[in-house]
């Protein structure tokens, strides 16, 4: 049996952080978009486990990342990648 390899997608270029945890069985498994100004640095970490939380998936389960790279500002490309 394969395991199914969810992916996380997150853009942290702009005022906003978009995420998204996606599965090629099921799709869309949960997306969140909040605005966070400068506060990028402070405040990923716990969004990152707030969305997944609510998508019930754990870190063993993402099998890929994929990042937004800009434009955009420096502090949010620098903590996205």
């Amino acid at each position: 049996m394969v395991a199914v390899e969810i992916r996380l997608g997150l853009d942290a270029s702009g005022p906003y952080l978009a995420t998204a945890l996606w599965s090629p069985e099921h799709g869309p498994l949960a997306t969140r978009a909040t605005r966070l100004e400068r506060d990028h640095a402070a405040r990923f970490v716990p969004e990152l486990e707030a969305l997944m939380a609510e998508a019930g998936v754990a870190r063993d389960q993402l099998g890929a990342i994929t990042v937004g790279v800009g434009p955009g500002s420096y502090t949010g490309l620098r903590v996205g990648i």
